[in-house]
């Protein structure tokens, strides 16, 4: 259909309008990031542990830097994630100088700027696909818009997860090279190029792989086109090809094992099996005798997949079916990004408005052109890709993979648009446009005055913060950009709070953001749920932490269900946690609301910790009514030391105290209070984790230890900080006979 000039110039105008709304959605609140040396702050923990990545390829460049200590400290983090997009940023970094304030302007943007890539690209592609200029700036307007996408593309969001699109594009716009019912030599070579280019951006697309495999032997089945089934066989094999080059090379580690979570043996596999399927169809003289071999090369496939050395692979593909699902994983349950978009309180509406009208009507247009698809005869390959790539709404489900379903929303209304058009309606499609777009309006708004939230600005960034803090007064560790190299101790913290700590405050993390798939996720959880001290202490001297980092809102009761896991699984000791869920005696509430020091619970004295004390405590929570602190920080750092034995004679069975008074930097008092009890021979003994006379990071002590026997107080004692540290043994006067 010929379009007059008219309506190529209104394209051309509600595609500029698209990119602008796009760029202004996301970055209008681009100023309550800025951070006050230069550069941005960002919210997700996924940010941060991009931008450790980046910064790690910008010093190792041009190798890629593929193992960190800082990462699941003591064990140490390897390539389980796909690195070309880290290393790819890495580049653009190094082009803009490679300072930090220039890296971390650069990934500020970039999700933006990649949005912008992606609406170009669903411009031309549904374009050609639809053979419509209106189904071009439909396609751009819902992607710039669709509230899914704009989710996973805002700029204090920096990830991969906005290229993500412009993978499956890129593979959804590969038929278009056709001519004549063949594959260009220059389609083929791209073929090979991008299926192992894509898996190497991100692991997911091997989705992908499958649709654009099904996109290949459809075609070839409708059309009955055997060359072109071969010509799609040679993209493959090609991929397969480069792929195993790429695991016999094993740059990175990890590529000749067979796993689905990284590139390696399992992929070549895939791909090779998709060029055999291909290749048979090539062979086969018909469709029924294809559809045997078929079958039988399938049932091959999976009886060696199911026994013998490739049994493993099975298992692959099951834990990466239970990842999608996240049933009966204590983790995976309440991430927040694998949770479906219907499990939220408003119900229906809710998931209308994060989906947009665009993902219900999406349907309505699969079916509507496989009628139309039908009544040509199979004529228009364009809508036959379309239909093809319809599995990818049912990615809309799960919040994590809503931003897909958001690309193939924008080709459902590309579709729609063609119609329009086609009918000389174009100017209706704007309108319906605009008005399936209304219902994403919250969205709109909640990113244009996007802030910091309060636990960010005023306790964790920024100078005042609890990660400049630890960056300024804890002692350096080393390594930080040779982290092949094990620094000399880490820290403890939610994973949440992971690469934060590694990037930011530069200091060894013991969990990451990766959950049971690297070391630390199950100590960590272990240490806050434990209720016992030396199930905590065992936990401390494992992972070599020196310093503990709590925060106020935390999922203790997650933790307890992912340390139970542990220990079924044999990841931590048995015992770790109790047999029943105890959260005012857990080790999180002790620290967080006790300072270490003993606290009542349920009617009962908790024993204090002695060997953990209080060094830094960051801004207060305020009440929302008034606007006070009651006294709970937001942050809280521990720092793990040895303690003083303090031994002692007193009365059989007496009850032995010792308190000594402090002060936090922000002026707030608090007691350590230990209780003991003496022996049938009158022996006590308490181990201590404060000095007295001295400032133990922000904390000072007031004064000596008071003692008391019988709640008399007898005297005082006074503890070196060289005994805090070596664990020295004091003794105590008898003073009863």
């Amino acid at each position: 259909m010929k379009t007059s000039p008219a309506v190529r110039a209104g394209g051309w105008g509600v595609l500029a309008l698209a990119i602008l709304a796009s760029l202004t959605v996301r970055c209008l609140p681009w100023a309550n990031f800025r951070a006050p040396g230069g550069g941005f702050y960002f919210y997700s923990l996924d940010s941060y542990d991009h931008l450790r990545r980046v910064t790690l390829n910008l010093a190792s460049f041009p190798a890629l830097a593929n193992f960190d200590y800082y990462a699941a400290f003591p064990k140490g983090l390897g390539q389980i994630w796909s690195p070309v997009f880290d290393y790819g940023v890495a580049l653009l970094c190094r082009l803009a100088g490679g300072g930090r304030a220039a890296t971390e302007t650069l990934c500020f943007f970039f999700n933006p700027a990649a949005a912008v890539l992606c609406l170009l690209a669903v411009f031309f592609i549904a374009r050609a696909t639809f053979k419509s200029q209106a189904a071009g700036w439909a396609a751009a307007l819902v992607l710039a818009l669709h509230p899914a996408y704009l989710a996973y593309s805002l700029p204090m969001d920096f990830d991969h997860h906005a290229v993500e699109p412009l993978l499956a594009l890129s593979l959804f716009a590969l038929p278009l090279l056709e001519r004549r019912g063949r594959l260009s030599p220059g389609g083929i070579i791209l073929a090979g190029l991008t299926l192992p280019l894509v898996i190497l951006i991100w692991r997911g697309c091997t989705v992908y792989w499958g649709l654009f495999f099904l996109t290949a032997l459809i075609r070839a089945l409708a059309a009955d086109n055997r060359p072109l089934a071969q010509d799609y066989a040679a993209g493959f094999g090609l991929a397969a090809l480069l792929v195993t080059a790429y695991c016999l090379l094993d740059p990175l580690g990890g590529a000749r094992q067979v796993s689905f979570a990284v590139i390696s043996w399992f992929h070549v596999g895939v791909l090779a099996l998709a060029a055999a399927v291909l290749t048979l169809f090539r062979l086969c003289r018909n469709r029924r005798l294809f559809f045997c071999w078929g079958a039988g090369l399938l049932a091959v496939t999976a009886v060696a997949i199911a026994a013998g050395p490739l049994a493993g692979v099975a298992r692959q593909v099951w834990s990466g079916i239970s990842f999608l699902r996240g049933k009966g994983d204590p983790w995976l349950d309440t991430n927040s990004e694998l949770r479906g978009v219907f499990r939220t309180q408003l119900g229906f509406w809710s998931a209308a408005s994060y989906l947009t009208a665009f993902w219900f009507l999406s349907p309505v247009a699969v079916w509507h052109g496989y009628g139309r698809w039908r009544r040509n005869g199979g004529a228009e390959d364009g809508i036959l890709t379309f239909l093809i790539w319809s599995p990818l709404l049912f990615m809309g489900f799960i919040i994590r993979y809503s931003h897909i379903a958001g690309v193939f929303s924008a080709l459902a209304a590309a579709y729609f648009a063609s119609l329009f058009e086609e009918k000389g309606r174009i100017w209706q499609a704007p309108c319906l446009t605009a008005l399936l777009l209304m219902p994403g309006w919250p969205h709109y708004r909640e990113a244009m005055t996007a802030t910091l939230p309060a636990s960010m600005r005023y306790g964790l960034y920024g100078h005042d913060g609890v990660l400049a803090w630890l960056r300024r007064q804890t002692p350096p560790t080393s390594y930080w950009l040779d982290p092949v190299r094990r620094p000399e101790y880490g820290v403890l913290a939610r994973w949440s709070l992971g690469a934060k700590i590694y990037q930011l405050a530069r200091r060894p993390a013991v969990a990451t953001g990766f959950g049971w798939e690297a070391y630390g996720f199950y100590q960590e959880a272990g240490f806050w749920a434990a209720v016992e001290e030396s199930k905590a202490q065992a936990i401390i001297r494992e992972a070599k932490i020196r310093y503990v980092l709590a925060q106020a809102v935390h999922d203790l009761h997650t933790d307890y269900l992912v340390a139970s896991q542990g220990q079924t699984q044999g990841k931590l000791p048995p015992g770790t946690v109790p047999p029943v869920f105890d959260p005012q005696g857990a080790m999180h509430t002790r620290l967080m609301m006790a300072d270490g020091s003993m606290m009542k619970s349920g009617g009962e004295l908790l024993p204090a910790l002695s060997t953990l004390r209080l060094v830094h405590e960051s801004d207060y929570l305020t009440t929302p009514a008034t606007g006070a602190a009651p006294g709970l920080s937001y942050y809280k750092v521990f720092e793990a030391v040895a303690g003083a034995m303090v031994t002692g004679q007193a009365a059989p069975g007496e009850t032995v105290i010792l308190a000594l008074n402090l002060q936090t930097g922000r002026g707030r008092r608090f007691s350590y209070l230990t209780r003991t009890y003496a022996g049938p021979d009158g022996q006590f003994s308490v181990r201590v984790p404060y000095a007295t006379g001295v400032r133990q990071g922000d904390t000072q002590a007031l004064g000596d230890y008071a003692v008391y026997l019988d709640q008399e107080r007898q005297g005082s004692l006074a503890v070196s900080e060289s005994d805090i540290e070596s664990g020295h043994t004091l003794s105590w006067p008898a003073v009863r006979p």
